[in-house]
């Protein structure tokens, strides 16, 4: 039992204690007994501990608890989650049957605690994800900072802070996803599907980092124009080489942004390629798509 499985177990323990003596279904009173007799407790004891402690409440009391279960089904398994519990007609607690609102809290303490059963298995992924991440995040962090401080003396550090600042914003996308689905879903298929993407998720910050060098090229390139998008400049012809072109080195230490605003947008855009992983390939599609429709055109009037 984890500190909150103990706490909630104690909660559950004093409300039996609270109850009437011999009141309620003897064979609900004797699995209570059992469980909490037990030399050892499990998490595994708290979902038949509290069913049978609800079987050993009197209907009144049952009439108000199910307000508060709903609830907690809400705020534990999400609106989705609620909004289909909702809509399969559940029964008015101050109107229905006893049978209907015991049938009722029964599902209901089910539906809470396979969630509470289940939800730490997709927590323990995700801090295995964060720690990755972190440590990921320390090394190139502290590579970077060696290279502004031995090497930025006669290099350009545009490019690698656009592959740093891709890395930081796929890995951002990763952790948002990772929040969007903590609270909804059915815990074991979100489970299943990290588990079976684990592999393509801890590889998410390199792709990251990759698109946003590509979105690099397109703005250096002159593809993409635009008071929202950064200007790029680079060397002329006038640096090339005795083999009349321009080395690669001289190429990245004579490029980057032409002004601090630029700065600006440029490391906006970075991030920005890194976290939306559709923007970069999308944009290479635009692109293509006006050079196809340019070409139909010209070949169109030159035909004509």
């Amino acid at each position: 039992m984890h500190e909150f499985d103990r706490v909630y177990f104690d909660y559950l323990a004093s409300a039996y204690r609270g109850l009437p003596p011999e009141v309620g279904e003897p064979g609900a009173r004797r699995i209570v007994e059992e469980l909490l007799h037990n030399p050892q407790h499990h998490r595994a004891d708290l979902y038949p501990l509290e069913l049978a402690i609800s079987r050993l409440q009197p209907i009144d009391r049952l009439r108000r608890d199910v307000w508060a279960h709903r609830d907690r089904l809400r705020d534990v398994a999400g609106h989705a989650r609620y909004d289909a519990y909702l809509a399969s007609t559940p029964p008015d607690p101050q109107a229905a049957s006893e049978a209907e609102v015991r049938a009722d809290l029964e599902h209901l303490i089910g539906e809470l605690h396979w969630y509470y059963g289940l939800q730490p298995v997709r927590e323990r992924f995700r801090i295995r994800f964060i720690r990755y991440v972190s440590t990921l995040l320390f090394v190139l962090a502290t590579a970077f900072i060696g290279y502004l401080a031995i090497v930025h003396r006669e290099h350009n550090p545009s490019l690698v802070l656009v592959l740093f600042t891709g890395l930081v914003g796929a890995t951002m996308s990763v952790l948002h996803r990772m929040e969007q689905v903590q609270g909804g879903g059915d815990p074991i298929a979100s489970s299943l599907a990290w588990e079976q993407a684990q592999g393509s998720l801890f590889l998410a910050p390199f792709s990251g980092a990759i698109f946003a060098a590509i979105l690099y090229l397109i703005f250096g390139a002159g593809l993409v124009k635009g008071s929202a998008f950064p200007e790029i400049v680079t060397a002329g012809a006038e640096m090339a080489g005795r083999g009349g072109y321009l080395p690669f080195p001289e190429f990245v230490r004579a490029t980057g942004p032409a002004s601090g605003l630029d700065w600006f947008k440029l490391l906006i855009w970075s991030f920005a390629a890194g976290f939306a992983e559709r923007l970069v390939p999308d944009s290479i599609d635009r692109i293509v798509s006006r050079r196809r429709q340019g070409a139909d055109a010209d070949g169109s009037a030159g035909g004509a």
